[in-house]
């Protein structure tokens, strides 16, 4: 993968200097020469395995770049024709009809979106045909980012993410896919996904000309929506997002870039991630904290016994994930008042004592109030935690939770009859980076069937705990 990566900016290098005096024949024919080097070593270590991921996707890019800008090779062809081959089959293997990518990281639909849309445009502009449904779920890809990109520019740290880019041409921040909402907006002339990327043009220019700069931008209010393939669902209003995870383990069973996730959720709103997934942070470097950031423990969900969900491979294997937790029964409702969402796992059916998890989320547009229910049905006597990760700062007031976002306070109101922990945690906003942060952890030791319900309400700031409790309590 890095070979391939490698390639592709050294052509963009290649290009860019062309011109410059510094850059002599001499220097050119060494950087040739290594082109040369750099195709010959991917075609004979192709990363292929049982199931492929971004890293073989990037094998072929590189095989396709080189071969496309360097036809002149004896061996341009062979490159040419297997990047085609690897790269347009891949979307169909890796990416869901509803366009969400399989490794189940909302970090890498960015990195592998560009990976896709940079080979479809290399091709195009250099006569090389590309599949129509290729093109098409590509848009889908672009689709599922508009969808999940908060009103700041973020999208919500779900999955792993590295940072991973084909290509560094602008200089947007971290934690944002907006650079790659506005080349999806220039190559399908789409002015809602132009006006979701704001000023973030940069990559889009490049790419696909100055013309993009004069193209209608519309930054229209995006509904809530529904990603049945991939297993996410996104309830937004005005100035509230929630992603819903209840999607497979990533890569078809095998973990990869997926998390401990399943039914958890990601809220950011009034200005502020509020509730959040811990993130990546790191991988090799740090096994212990790897394992952390990707537990049970790390996301807004339920846990059962002190057990994973689904149980990670150990400090070996920092990307294996048992395919313990299969999502069942989803079912998904919403219109212009009211989203609800329903759906279970079945990862603690293996436990002695068999048990599954159901969650029920309704979201009430109008008075900006969620209702989390949580059932746990089965046999036995089980130990219940539920585990919320603030992202600002909080207070703490007769039972009950505020956190502070610019322009609104969030109540949190626990279950009943449940016992509260505050835990030291970390977040990450991306790779290599992470910061203290609170944990609220609510756990209630009960036999089952047993119920728990949390009420989240948006109210202006300051309003007292006992006014937005009865907002919730009204029903």
């Amino acid at each position: 993968m890095e070979v391939a990566v490698r390639a592709v900016n050294w052509l963009w290098a290649a290009a860019l200097f062309a011109d410059a005096p510094q850059f002599s024949d001499g220097m050119k024919r060494r950087v040739l020469k290594a082109m040369l080097q750099h195709g010959r070593h991917i075609l004979a270590n192709l990363e292929h395995a049982d199931v492929n991921g971004n890293h073989y996707l990037s094998n072929g890019v590189g095989l396709l770049f080189l071969g496309v800008l360097l036809a002149d090779f004896a061996e341009a062809g062979a490159w040419r024709e297997k990047g085609a081959e690897i790269v347009w089959g891949e979307m169909e293997r890796q990416v869901y009809a509803d366009g969400v990518d399989f490794e189940q990281g909302i970090g890498y639909q960015g990195l592998v979106a560009e990976l896709w849309y940079s080979s479809v445009l290399l091709s195009e502009r250099n006569g090389v045909p590309v599949p129509p449904a290729v093109r098409e779920r590509l848009e889908r890809m672009f689709e599922f980012m508009r969808a999940y990109t908060r009103p700041d520019g973020s999208f919500p740290q779900i999955g792993d993410n590295d940072d991973g880019r084909l290509a560094n041409l602008d200089e947007e921040p971290v934690g944002s896919h907006r650079r790659h909402l506005a080349v999806g907006g220039a190559m399908y002339a789409r002015a809602d996904l132009l006006g979701a990327a704001g000023d973030a043009l940069d990559t889009a220019v490049w790419l696909c000309g100055p013309p993009v700069l004069g193209l209608n931008r519309d930054p229209e209010h995006i509904g809530s929506k529904p990603f049945p393939d991939g297993g996410f669902y996104v309830m937004r209003a005005s100035d509230a997002v929630m992603v819903i995870d209840a999607g497979e383990i990533g890569m078809r069973g095998i973990g990869g870039h997926g998390h401990n996730d399943v039914l958890s959720f990601d809220l950011w709103g009034a200005g502020a991630p509020l509730l959040v997934d811990s993130g990546t942070y790191t991988y090799t470097a740090d096994p212990r904290a790897r394992q952390a950031l990707r537990s049970t423990a790390a996301h807004n969900t339920l846990r059962v016994d002190r057990q994973e969900t689904s149980r990670l491979g150990d400090d070996r294997w920092l990307w294996l994930i048992d395919n313990d937790a299969h999502p069942f029964g989803v079912a998904w409702q919403s219109d212009a008042e009211r989203d609800v969402f329903v759906g279970s796992h079945d990862g603690y059916r293996r436990l002695p004592q068999p048990v599954e998890h159901t969650r029920r989320i309704s979201f009430d547009k109008m008075r900006g109030w969620w209702r989390i229910e949580d059932a746990l049905e089965g046999s036995g006597e089980h130990l219940a935690e539920l585990f919320f990760h603030p992202a600002v700062p909080i207070q703490i007031e007769q039972g009950a939770v505020c956190l502070r976002a610019p322009r609104a306070d969030l109540w949190l109101f626990p279950p009943a009859g449940t016992t509260f922990t505050q835990q030291d945690g970390w977040i990450s906003q991306g790779y290599g980076l992470h910061r203290p942060a609170p944990v609220l952890v609510y756990a209630v030791r009960a036999a089952v069937p047993l119920h728990l319900r949390t009420d989240l309400v948006l109210v202006e700031p300051g309003t007292p705990v006992a006014v937005a409790r009865s907002l919730v309590e009204r029903d």
